[in-house]
């Protein structure tokens, strides 16, 4: 599914030590995205069959990163305006957020400009989502330690 930035992003926004840690359950990105853990669930699992690593096995469950929170995040703000995201939507917010297959935070004032399954342009103000994921994931951590 075609997305486009607004324009070339200016320079990334600044990413925390520990943006690409895997420590947060998938209740706990359930929780900060405000979604339901099985629509959550149900994202993650599309981008993984999609070759978009997510989570990391830690015994019996998976942890993810607040770069994943980010991406989710975006679905998670269209999921709020009543907007469906299907597997290309998903695929959209996946490859927006990464670049080369490696994280990326978005430029100062970048959008996220999907087009919808009926083909209705979007736009996403994915820095303003890359900051309020960054400020409700900071009290995870003491410095660069999750707490």
């Amino acid at each position: 599914m075609p997305h486009q930035a607004s324009s070339p992003p200016d320079a990334a926004l600044p990413v925390p030590a520990w943006w690409n840690d895997h420590v947060f359950t998938l209740r706990e990105v359930a929780s900060i995205v405000d979604a339901p853990p099985d629509t959550v669930y149900h994202w993650l699992d599309v981008a993984d069959l999609q070759g978009f690593p997510t989570g990391k096995k830690r015994g019996h469950r998976s942890e993810y990163t607040a770069h994943h929170i980010y991406t989710v995040a975006l679905l998670a703000y269209l999921r709020g305006a009543g907007i469906r995201c299907p597997n290309k939507l998903i695929r959209s917010a996946f490859e927006f957020t990464h670049a080369a297959g490696e994280p990326r935070a978005p430029g100062e004032v970048e959008e996220w400009r999907p087009i919808a399954g009926n083909g209705v342009k979007l736009a996403v103000e994915a820095w303003l989502v890359f900051v309020a994921v960054r400020h409700m994931c900071e009290p995870h951590f003491q410095g660069d330690t999750h707490v």
